[in-house]
């Protein structure tokens, strides 16, 4: 197997010529080459005309070779209210540093419908607004024919409840996330975080976590 490490610094030190991309989505966009001066940095104006720029700082680079491997792991989350966002990165971590993969990807996956796994940052504050976020989006004080038991016939159990307004929230969630390996860590940018999104009431959630890679 072939691994090479790296990758932060060589990005910072090499000088490579930047390809500036004029991205036009409604004309098709327009692809201009500027070469880098003498500190490194591009030379000469781009004239934008309100397209957004785009700039390739790293191409693409051989990470590993040899025979990718599949790995499953399961973990069970006991929630305790809905909405409750539950920050579960450190213990996909875990899993992922026990597989020995140190390049590929990892998927976690939510087995639910009014659970799923969102990418977002763990600020208390923040938190908060996206509780109120969701009740906006689709509040437990609506109608939702799902929820009048004296009409509805299919997929009823025991203990069922009320929760229409949780599977119209999962419309925006969905059930997983996948994340790149790199060095043996998930490539999360600084303030993401992996967390299961409970939208019902305290439950037992099961989340899957597929690592693949080498």
């Amino acid at each position: 197997m072939l691994y090479r490490k790296g990758l932060n610094r060589r990005a910072t030190t090499r000088r490579k010529e930047v390809r500036i991309v004029e991205a036009n989505f409604l004309e098709g966009g327009v692809v201009s080459e500027v070469k880098p001066n003498g500190n490194g940095k591009p030379n000469g104006k781009a004239h934008t005309n309100g397209k957004a720029h785009v700039a390739v700082t790293q191409e693409p680079e051989l990470r590993a070779t040899g025979m990718p491997r599949l790995h499953l792991a399961q973990m069970v989350v006991q929630t305790q209210r809905g909405p409750e966002l539950i920050d579960i990165t450190e213990k996909v971590q875990d899993m992922l540093a026990k597989t020995g993969i140190k390049e590929g990807n990892v998927l976690v996956y939510s087995r639910h419908t009014t659970a799923g796994i969102v990418i977002n940052e763990n600020e208390p504050l923040l938190i908060q607004d996206m509780y109120r976020f969701l009740e906006r989006l689709a509040s437990p004080a609506d109608t939702y024919s799902h929820n009048d038991f004296s009409i509805r016939t299919v997929n009823m159990c025991e203990d069922e409840c009320a929760n229409g307004h949780a599977h119209c929230q999962h419309l925006t969630i969905g059930c997983q996330q996948m994340v790149p390996v790199v060095e043996g860590h998930l490539a999360l940018g600084r303030w993401q975080r992996l967390f299961l999104l409970e939208m019902d009431h305290p439950r037992t959630r099961e989340v899957l976590i597929q690592i693949f890679g080498i």
